[in-house]
């Protein structure tokens, strides 16, 4: 932290015209509630968060030490601070079902982030995740590893629910923003 505050310090002191955005943890927007003040002083506008998923049940299954209440606490803190929380809530995982999304989505609305993205699970060959779910990946053509097509087929859906589902994720939060 003592690092990432000279950074901020710095930013605020050269006094740049600039607006700025940045991409963390919901950890660390927690870590930080005393020095948001100091994020925007220092130009930034705009914070990405990964929530990975609105479902605490997929979050222990994906191993995260993370939960919606804090995810929730987190966009709130951005908002408080005048910084628009951006976040980022996954789908499409091997152990995913229609209503595990549902409440994924569901807690998407109750956190009320200014913006929100669903991307779909996406993994890509050399990482880890891509061994873990390799007898579930449907798709090996890679130019359609967009976030937006669904590789990984679920235990408990198919590829085009998946789609379906991304369709009506975003249907359904922005739809009340209108």
């Amino acid at each position: 932290r003592a690092r990432w505050e000279e950074i901020l310090d710095r930013l605020i002191e050269a006094r740049l015209d600039v607006l700025l955005l940045m991409e963390t943890r919901v950890e660390d927007i927690l870590r930080d509630r005393d020095i948001l003040d100091r994020y925007r002083k220092a130009g930034i506008v705009h914070v990405y968060m990964g929530a990975e998923s609105g479902d605490d049940d997929v979050l222990r299954r994906l191993g995260k030490d993370l939960d919606a209440k804090s995810t929730k606490e987190a966009v709130a803190l951005l908002k408080d601070a005048g910084i628009v929380s951006e976040t980022s809530f996954m789908i499409g995982f091997p152990h995913e079902t229609w209503d595990s999304i549902e409440r994924t989505l569901a807690s998407a609305i109750d956190m009320d982030p200014d913006i929100a993205v669903f991307p779909i699970v996406t993994p890509w060959p050399y990482t880890p995740l891509y061994a873990e779910m390799r007898d579930r990946i449907r798709v090996l053509d890679y130019s359609k590893y967009n976030l937006v097509t669904p590789i990984v087929e679920p235990d408990a859906m198919s590829l085009d629910e998946v789609s379906h589902a991304l369709g009506k994720c975003y249907m359904d939060f922005y739809s009340r923003k209108m």
